[in-house]
């Protein structure tokens, strides 16, 4: 997702007009490492799929970029990758899930015989 900044940042010396987000290339351990450098920091129990400070960090991990260079963001856009990071998170009606095999009952098993044991 191409999100245009209302207001430019710096990174690298260059100016970042929009950010290309791509929260669906995180993996397993971009949110668990994201988690423990939280705790880490805050040393308090937090709801991390809600927090802000979560989900700019895994956008930061996403866009492979310093997390200090996405607070420059100007509030709003700041509120949008916040969001788009969240929707991802909170997103259960995901494709992957409905192509997913399962495991299909064998016709010839009883549950008299599952129960047997």
């Amino acid at each position: 997702m191409i999100i245009k900044l209302r207001k430019p940042i710096k990174w690298n010396n260059e100016e970042v007009s929009e950010l290309d987000l791509q929260p669906e290339n995180l993996r397993p351990d971009d949110l668990i490492d994201t988690e423990e450098e939280i705790m880490k920091d805050k040393r308090i129990a937090v709801v991390m799929d809600s927090s802000r400070d979560y989900c700019i960090r895994l956008a930061a991990r996403a866009l492979k970029m310093p997390v200090e260079t996405l607070k420059q963001l100007e509030i709003r856009d700041f509120r949008i990758v916040v969001d788009r990071v969240l929707s991802f998170l909170l997103d259960t009606d995901s494709t992957t899930n409905e192509e997913a095999e399962t495991p299909e009952t064998n016709p010839e098993i009883s549950s008299e015989e599952l129960q047997s044991d």
